[in-house]
């Protein structure tokens, strides 16, 4: 399937560089379906496309093993992931900058 999908990605793409130099072959690139296969048959893409194949491949022979991630333990008071970023949390920064805040604001 890799070589198929190279070798119409490389026909395509040398064809519709060829068409800037021969007239008669412009119009094969000016259209619709040519503009489908500029999409399609553009070599990034390619590469993705064979990459989800090969992926998909080698889970299903069981040379890779994708295991589920435990969630994090140490969440905060709010059910952030980083007690850090919580500013409601007292272990992080913020709360003690919310609280120095209010606290020369009432005095």
């Amino acid at each position: 399937m890799a070589r198929i999908l190279w070798t119409a990605c490389g026909l395509f793409w040398g064809g519709a560089g060829l068409s800037l130099f021969v007239g008669p072959l412009a119009p094969l690139y000016d259209n619709a379906a040519a503009g489908l296969l500029y999409s399609v048959l553009f070599p990034p893409l390619v590469c993705l496309y064979l990459l989800v194949g090969w992926l998909r491949h080698e889970i299903d022979s069981g040379r890779v093993v994708i295991e589920p991630i435990a969630p994090p333990q140490n969440r905060s008071i709010s059910g952030f992931p980083d007690p850090m970023s919580d500013p409601l949390d007292p272990r992080s920064p913020m709360y003690f900058d919310r609280l120095e805040q209010a606290r020369t604001h009432h005095h």
